[in-house]
């Protein structure tokens, strides 16, 4: 079900409200979102739609059983950083992705904590 919210386009943020109200979703297995991941990270959503975007990743990830494939999650974090995603949101997901396991989420929420964003 996540994944066809990245095809709504203007409905996306319809989308995502309706999913981070929704029953946290179930992985099929240990690495089961690592195509999502990807698809977020190069749907360009986050230019138009970042707190719909991050809320979404932070939604993910709440359930992602094991170590994901992070290269698109840290990209993606680093291009929601500028723009008007909300700070606390993407603090989240440095703390989820570091109880996961990454070794650069400390590194990420920094940047976090040192943008001018609220």
């Amino acid at each position: 079900m996540i994944g066809w919210s990245i095809q709504l386009d203007s409905a996306f943020p319809d989308a995502v409200d309706f999913l981070v109200r929704s029953p946290a979703p179930v992985p099929k297995d240990r690495y089961s979102n690592p195509y999502l991941y990807l698809e977020l990270s190069e749907s360009g959503l986050e230019a138009r739609y970042p707190n719909s975007v991050a809320k979404l990743l932070r939604r993910i990830l709440e359930s992602e059983p094991g170590f994901p494939y992070v290269d698109p999650i840290d990209e993606l974090v680093r291009k929601l950083i500028p723009t008007e995603a909300e700070k606390r949101v993407l603090l989240d997901i440095c703390e989820r992705l570091g109880a996961l396991g990454y070794t650069q989420a400390a590194e990420l929420k920094r940047l976090v904590e040192s943008s001018g964003q609220n």
